[in-house]
């Protein structure tokens, strides 16, 4: 679960975090709008403006979107001043969601990818 923590922005960093979160974002939602998610996937947002967040360790995250996997929701974030093209991670489990080239990981469609440890 996400915290209320109150991040204090600064450029350039929080540029690049909150970029690479609507690139992840951005990646993603194309992919199911092209039906290329290798498992049912969908995303509701409330068409409000992004709400994007920063956790006590400070990853980022959009507070006012939510990915449905297999009808679940997963909490996905994306990891503070990583270097990785495709930084965004699954809450649960702590794995990418996507590689370096913004497939997404192999691993989605073991059925206990998605349990938690």
């Amino acid at each position: 679960m996400y915290s209320n923590y109150q991040h204090q922005r600064q450029i350039p960093r929080d540029l690049f975090n909150e970029a690479k979160l609507l690139k992840c974002w951005g990646n993603l939602s194309l992919k199911i709008h092209d039906n290329l998610s290798p498992v049912p996937m969908r995303i509701e947002w409330d068409n409000q403006p992004f709400d994007i967040k920063y956790d006590i360790d400070g990853d980022t995250y959009i507070a006012n979107m939510k990915l449905y996997v297999n009808d679940q929701i997963q909490e996905v974030r994306c990891l503070m001043n990583s270097k990785d093209n495709y930084p965004m991670i699954f809450q649960n489990n702590l794995e990418y969601v996507f590689d370096d080239e913004g497939n997404f990981n192999k691993n989605i469609t073991n059925p206990n990818f998605f349990e938690n440890d």
